[in-house]
């Protein structure tokens, strides 16, 4: 059987390195493909989604609609920017972070301008 591969002999050596290479790779895709269908079944049937912000990120696209999107808006109503991107651990505060349109309790409400919209 190895006369029809006679014109690459000089190859034939990396054949079982290719080949161990090969079963590594999809080795190394059990734990994701593992994970990816373990999130499916716990979505589906035990009822364990995530909330709209997982990773807790304090930036103000995480206030965006929840999916489906709303046609034609990102937002149920106009969030206010209340403070910069970064507010993590802040003192006194009551969760590890404060996103940029969280109200907090003591905190003014910032004056918005109003823009007068001249029609056409």
């Amino acid at each position: 059987g190895g006369a029809q591969y006679a014109h690459a002999s000089p190859a034939l050596h990396s054949n079982i390195f290719m080949s161990i290479s090969a079963w590594g790779l999809l080795v190394a895709q059990v734990p994701f493909i593992f994970n990816f269908v373990w999130n499916i079944i716990a979505a589906r049937f035990i009822g364990h989604n995530v909330d709209s912000n997982p990773w807790q990120a304090t930036t103000l696209e995480w206030s965006a609609a929840p999916t489906p999107p709303l046609p034609h808006k990102n937002f149920a109503e106009l969030p206010v920017v209340r403070r910069g991107p970064y507010e993590y651990s802040v003192p006194g505060a009551a969760t590890d972070h404060i996103g940029q349109h969280e109200v907090v309790s003591d905190e003014p409400v910032p004056m918005i301008p109003q823009v007068a919209v001249q029609e056409a």
